[in-house]
């Protein structure tokens, strides 16, 4: 009870540095989009600090920085100082995801990736419902035509984004 910040009564502050202390505590926080009566993940964080907002999370992920979103055995956020220690993990990720995409998908897959990196590098941070929303010459990059031909369907997107993401095989600087 006491490793999963259960023995303490939830009180007290709960302010993006309060709630960064309880995600460090616990590890991490798998994020659950059912919601029943709350997301799972706020109901985690309110069962810890009684005053936890779901805002508070938004912010710690989307604008302090403090948490990155990786899959433990599900989707969770993590601490950001624990980003290096996941390394190897997203070393033999990358290995292994681009091994089945290749077997999923069709050829030059792959190479769109460089697109939507490169949209990326021009317009900053976006959400997968951006990913795409460029001229059609530049679906076209490189020839393949791979994205035009995908007609960028949601499940294409995320496709590209969560290869992205979980294999961390390339640094995006904006």
């Amino acid at each position: 009870m006491n490793r999963h910040l259960l023995t303490d009564t939830p009180q007290g502050d709960a302010g993006p540095d309060e709630m960064l202390e309880v995600i460090r505590g616990l590890g991490f926080v798998q994020l659950d989009s059912i919601n029943t009566v709350a997301r799972a993940h706020d109901l985690i964080l309110f069962t810890r600090k009684a005053r936890y907002m779901p805002t508070v999370l938004k912010t710690l992920y989307e604008q302090d920085r403090g948490l990155f979103e990786h899959w433990t055995h599900d989707a969770a956020v993590i601490p950001m100082e624990f980003y290096p220690y996941w390394q190897l993990r997203r070393e033999r990720d990358a290995i292994k995801l681009q091994k089945q995409w290749k077997n999923w998908r069709r050829d030059g897959f792959e190479a769109q990736l460089q697109v939507v990196l490169d949209q990326i590098r021009e317009q900053g941070p976006l959400s997968s419902s951006d990913v795409g929303k460029m001229k059609n010459a530049d679906l076209v990059a490189g020839g393949t035509g791979i994205l035009q031909r995908l007609h960028w369907n949601t499940f294409g997107v995320l496709e590209l984004c969560l290869l992205l993401v979980v294999t961390a095989s390339r640094n995006v600087t904006i």
